[in-house]
C-alpha cells in the first residue's frame, strides 16, 4: 500500500515537471506603425490567466507562457489585439488607434462637456434642426425644440424679436430676457423688453435677424443655475450658447442651398359677414331698437339710413335706393391688406484646411415680404471663421460676421385703433370701398382717412449694419490645463 502511494506521488512530480518544463519564453516589441516607435505601457497577458506584464520604454516585452498559449495586446485609446504563440518565442506587433464615433457633447462656457457628466439641465440643438426653418430671426426657431423655453412673438412682420422665457419669468421690473453668446462674445438684444410691448423699435432691432441660422453648429440652452453660474448675475434668466461651424481638415467643400416659399396667414376660427348679412344684422338691430355703437370702423352705414328714414330726413324710397347701392358693393377687406408673401434664400459656403489650419466661409441672401402688406425683410450676410494650430500647445482664430438688413414696417398693429390693418381687416364694413369705381382716387374710411393710402405711402423702413468679432488665443499649460484669451466686438448700426 505504502508503495502504490509512493508510486502515485512520483507520477505527479514527473507530470508537473513535464508541464513546467513545456512553458517558453516569449520576447518582442510593441510599436505604432505610423512611426515605428516602441509603445510603453502597453499590457501583455496570457489569455484566460492572470500572466502578464506591460511593455517597457522602447516597447519591448518578455513573459513566460505555457504550452499553446494566446497573447492579449491592450491599452487605452488602442485596438486590442490576439496572437496564438504556438511554437514561436519572438512575437511583435503594432497597434493601430481605436478610433470611435464621439459621444455627444454640450457647451457650457469654458469647455466642451460629455452629455454624461453633465448634471445641469442643458439642451442642445443642433444645425440640422435649424437648416430646415425658413425663419429668418433665429429664436424664433427654438420654439419647441427645449424643454421649459417659450418663445411668443407678438407680430408676424419678419424679422421681429422674439419674447423668450427660460423657466418662466424671473423678475418683475428688470428684463427676464436671457444671455445670448455666440462663439463667446455675449450679443446684444435691445427691443425685446420685459413687457415686450410691440413697436417700432422692436421690429428694427437686428441682433438677430442680421444673423444667418445656417451658420449656427449648435444652439446650446443652460436652463438651471448650476449651468449657467459660470456667466454670473447676467445668467440670471438663463443662457443661450451658439457656437458657429467651423472648417474640418481635409478637402474643400463647397455647397449652394437654395429655399423658396411662402406664407400666408393663418385660418381664422370664424366667419366674417358679408355685405348682404350686415345689412340684414343692422336692419335686425334696428327693428329692435338697438343702435349699433362702437368705433366708427364698425359703426352701421344701414341702421343709419334706415334711421334717417324713421326721422324723416330723407324718404323711404330714398332709403330703399341707398340701401340696394350698399348691396352691390361687397369687399373683403383680407383680402385688401393680407397677401401670400414669398421668401427666398440663397446661400454658399466653403470649408476645409489640414491639420494646422481650418477654414469656414458663407455667404447668403434672404428676401422676405410680410403676410400684411408694406412689411418685409431683405439680408445680406458674410461669415469667415479661421483656426490656427501654431504648435502643439498653442492654438488661435478669429470669427467674423458681417450682416446688413433692410426692412419694411408698420407703425403699429396692435391695439384697438384705426391706424391698425389687422383691426380693420376684420371690422370694417364690407359694403365700403377702397377706392372709388369713377376716379379711381382711394375713398376716406370713418376716421377721415384711408389707412390703405396711408400704409402705402408711408416710409416707415430701417435699414442697419450688424458686425460681430472675435479673435481668440488658447495655450496648454500643462496637460488638462488650458488658458484662454478671447476679444469680442459686438456691433449694431443704422
Amino acid at each position: 500500500m505504502k508503495q502504490k502511494l509512493l508510486l502515485s506521488m512520483l507520477l505527479s512530480l514527473c507530470l508537473a515537471f513535464a508541464a513546467f518544463a513545456q512553458d517558453r519564453i516569449v520576447k518582442g516589441r510593441v510599436t505604432d506603425p505610423a512611426t515605428g516607435e516602441g509603445l510603453p505601457g502597453v499590457s501583455v497577458f496570457v489569455k484566460g490567466t492572470t500572466i502578464g506584464v506591460v511593455t517597457n520604454l522602447d516597447g519591448t516585452y518578455e513573459i513566460k507562457v505555457p504550452e499553446n498559449a494566446v497573447l492579449v495586446f491592450q491599452a487605452v485609446g488602442l485596438k486590442s489585439q490576439e496572437m496564438s504563440v504556438g511554437t514561436q518565442s519572438a512575437i511583435s506587433v503594432a497597434m493601430v488607434p481605436d478610433i470611435k464615433e464621439l459621444g455627444e457633447v454640450v457647451i457650457t462656457g469654458y469647455r466642451e462637456e460629455s452629455r454624461e457628466t453633465v448634471t445641469g439641465a442643458i439642451t442642445t440643438v443642433r444645425s440640422k434642426e435649424i437648416e430646415q426653418v425658413p425663419i429668418s430671426s433665429f429664436d424664433q426657431i427654438l420654439q419647441g425644440r427645449a424643454p421649459g423655453l417659450l418663445i411668443t412673438v407678438g407680430s408676424g412682420q419678419p424679422g421681429t424679436l422674439g419674447n423668450v422665457r427660460i423657466r418662466g419669468i424671473g423678475s418683475i421690473n428688470a428684463s427676464t430676457q436671457p444671455l445670448y453668446i455666440v462663439d463667446g462674445v455675449p450679443i446684444n438684444n435691445s427691443g425685446a423688453t420685459a413687457g415686450n410691448t410691440f413697436n417700432a423699435s422692436n421690429v428694427a432691432s437686428t441682433d438677430f435677424a442680421a444673423l444667418n441660422p445656417n451658420d449656427f453648429e449648435t444652439v446650446t440652452v443652460l436652463k438651471d443655475a448650476s449651468a449657467a453660474a459660470i456667466y454670473g448675475s447676467r445668467a440670471a434668466n438663463g443662457v443661450i450658447v451658439i457656437t458657429t461651424k467651423r472648417g474640418k481638415a481635409g478637402k474643400t467643400q463647397f455647397n449652394y442651398r437654395f429655399q423658396q416659399g411662402f406664407a400666408t396667414r393663418t385660418t381664422e376660427n370664424f366667419e366674417v359677414m358679408n355685405t348682404q348679412e350686415k345689412i340684414q344684422y343692422e336692419q335686425l338691430l334696428f327693428d329692435q331698437g338697438i343702435a349699433l355703437t362702437g368705433t366708427p370702423i364698425v359703426r352701421g352705414q344701414a341702421g343709419s339710413i334706415l334711421n334717417q328714414v324713421r326721422t324723416g330726413t330723407i324718404s323711404e324710397a330714398e332709403g330703399d335706393e341707398l340701401l340696394a347701392e350698399l348691396s352691390q358693393i361687397n369687399t373683403d377687406w383680407r383680402d385688401v391688406y393680407f397677401r401670400t408673401a414669398p421668401q427666398q434664400t440663397h446661400e454658399f459656403n466653403a470649408s476645409g484646411g489640414n491639420d494646422k489650419s481650418r477654414f469656414f466661409v458663407s455667404a447668403s441672401y434672404r428676401t422676405e415680404k410680410g403676410v400684411l402688406i408694406r412689411t418685409g425683410l431683405e439680408r445680406y450676410t458674410l461669415r469667415f471663421n479661421f483656426d490656427h494650430s501654431a504648435s502643439d500647445k498653442v492654438r488661435l482664430g478669429f470669427n467674423t460676421t458681417l450682416g446688413f438688413v433692410d426692412q419694411d414696417f408698420l407703425n403699429t398693429e396692435t391695439g384697438n385703433n384705426g391706424n391698425n390693418p389687422v383691426l380693420d381687416a376684420f371690422l370694417a364694413n364690407p359694403y365700403t370701398q377702397l377706392r372709388d369705381p369713377e376716379s379711381g382716387e382711394y375713398i376716406p374710411g370713418p376716421l377721415g382717412f384711408n389707412l390703405f393710402e396711408q400704409m402705402e405711402n408711408s416710409t416707415n423702413e430701417q435699414r442697419d449694419i450688424k458686425i460681430l468679432s472675435n479673435a481668440y488665443v488658447e495655450y496648454d499649460i500643462i496637460e488638462g490645463l488650458t488658458v484662454k484669451t478671447n476679444w469680442g466686438v459686438d456691433y449694431s448700426g443704422s
